[in-house]
């Protein structure tokens, strides 16, 4: 394993020419794009690293929804870091890609983003663990948050996304205290079944800002949500799948309209 640092000026991220000692990083490498570099990750390209740090005035750009940013191997990231960018950063999302988190690693990994937007972000990692250093900002037009596989700690930190989901895999869910944004008309959360979930006892609030059009927008799944709350501030017309799960609390605000309605299913 190594660091492996961009070179300056602008690159894409698939060529030798990008990186200093004109090697492109493996699985293995974390990853820095340092001042004045940018990096962009091309169409249907997926790139690799152990971690990613962004440094101060680094350029990291996004070309198009197929441009993939992989993270993790065995062994966890410098410093423990899976994702750093500094205040002065820039993520650029020309097209808004994918940031796929694998780690398999037990060590406990922190993202900061100072407020950057990212593109849609996965945790697939068996046995991995991330920890939020800082509020997470996803793009609300397609910025979908998913875990599959892995632990995932908001640490009681506000977050924005277009969609969440929790999948079938074996995971651990912690929100804390959490204010949820999330900005879908179609599905704004997406739940699976109990087998392999462990949902840590919370407080977290997730607010789902659309007005709804007769969708099943709300799928819980078979979950204990062990506290969780849902909010809909602006009504329409939506649909609740809940086949068995457990919430705290369930808040609709409606318009002045005799359309909007509540269905809840299972």
């Amino acid at each position: 394993m190594s660091v492996i640092t961009a070179n300056t000026g602008s690159n894409s991220w698939n060529t030798n020419g990008a990186w200093v000692g004109s090697v492109q990083p493996t699985a293995a490498d974390d990853v820095v794009i340092p001042a004045t570099a940018t990096v962009t990750i091309p169409t249907a390209t997926t790139v690799l690293g152990r971690s990613l740090t962004v440094a101060a005035s680094g350029t990291l750009a996004f070309a198009t929804t197929t441009s993939v940013l992989t993270l993790g191997d065995a062994t966890a990231g410098l410093a423990n870091v899976a994702i750093s960018i500094a205040a002065t950063a820039t993520i650029t999302l020309t097209g808004v890609g994918l940031i796929n988190l694998i780690s398999t690693s037990a060590t406990q990994q922190t993202i900061t983003t100072n407020g950057k937007i990212l593109p849609r972000v996965t945790i697939n990692g068996a046995g991995s663990s991330y920890l939020l250093g800082d509020a997470l900002s996803l793009n609300t037009t397609t910025g979908a948050f998913s875990l599959t596989n892995g632990t995932f700690d908001s640490a009681s930190l506000a977050m924005s996304m277009n969609s969440f989901t929790v999948n079938n895999g074996t995971r651990t869910l912690t929100l804390g205290s959490s204010a949820i944004t999330v900005t879908s008309g179609g599905v704004c959360w997406a739940g699976g079944t109990n087998t392999n979930m462990t949902m840590t006892a919370t407080t977290a609030v997730v607010t789902c800002t659309a007005v709804f059009a007769s969708a099943n927008n709300i799928t819980l799944g078979s979950i204990n949500y062990n506290g969780l709350s849902f909010v809909v501030p602006n009504g329409g017309q939506m649909n609740i799948n809940q086949n068995g799960s457990t919430i705290n609390s369930f808040t609709f605000t409606g318009r002045n309209a005799k359309t909007d309605f509540v269905g809840l299913n299972g």
